[in-house]
C-alpha cells in the first residue's frame, strides 16, 4: 500500500500518494513557471513605453537627477533638490520624509530610497497607466519647481 505524502503549505494545495505522481505535478507545476517569451512579448513592450514615458517627462526637468534604468521597470530619483522647508511645516531631510509627505499632502505615492539603503533617492515605479505616470511625475516636478 501507497504511502500518501502531503505537500504542505504547497499553492497547489496537492495530496501525493505515489512518489512519480509528485515527481510529475512538479514538472508541472515548473513548466508552467518557465517564461514564454512570446506570451510575454506584449507585457513587456507596454511596460517598456511607460518605462520611456517617464524618461521623456524627466528629461524636462535636468534639476532632478536619475539614473537610466537598463531593464528594469522602476527608476529612482535623487531626492536631494526635494531637501529642505516645504507647505505646511512639512521638513524633508530623506527620501522615507519626501515619500511620506508626497502621499499624505499631495496622493503621489514614492518609495523611500532608505528601503534600498540609498536614501538619497526615491524610487517610481513605470507601471501605472501612462496618464497616470505623466500626471503623478508632472505633478511631483511642478511641486519642485514652484518651491524653487
Amino acid at each position: 500500500m501507497a504511502r500518501a505524502t502531503t505537500l504542505r503549505r504547497s499553492r497547489l494545495g496537492t495530496v501525493v500518494e505515489e512518489p512519480a505522481a509528485l515527481r510529475q505535478s512538479l514538472r508541472a507545476t515548473l513548466s508552467a513557471l518557465e517564461p514564454k517569451p512570446a506570451a510575454l512579448r506584449p507585457m513587456l513592450d507596454l511596460l517598456r513605453h511607460r518605462r520611456d514615458v517617464c524618461l521623456e517627462v524627466l528629461r524636462e526637468a535636468p534639476e532632478v537627477g536619475f539614473e537610466q534604468p537598463r531593464e528594469a521597470f522602476f527608476l529612482c530619483l535623487n531626492a536631494q533638490p526635494f531637501s529642505g522647508e516645504w507647505s505646511g511645516g512639512w521638513r524633508i531631510d530623506g527620501s522615507e520624509q519626501l515619500a511620506e509627505y508626497r502621499l499624505e499632502e499631495h496622493g503621489v505615492a514614492v518609495v523611500p530610497g532608505q528601503v534600498f539603503d540609498n536614501d538619497a533617492g526615491i524610487r517610481v515605479s513605470c507601471k501605472l497607466p501612462e496618464e497616470e505616470l505623466r500626471r503623478g511625475l508632472e505633478f511631483l516636478l511642478g511641486a519642485q519647481r514652484r518651491r524653487g
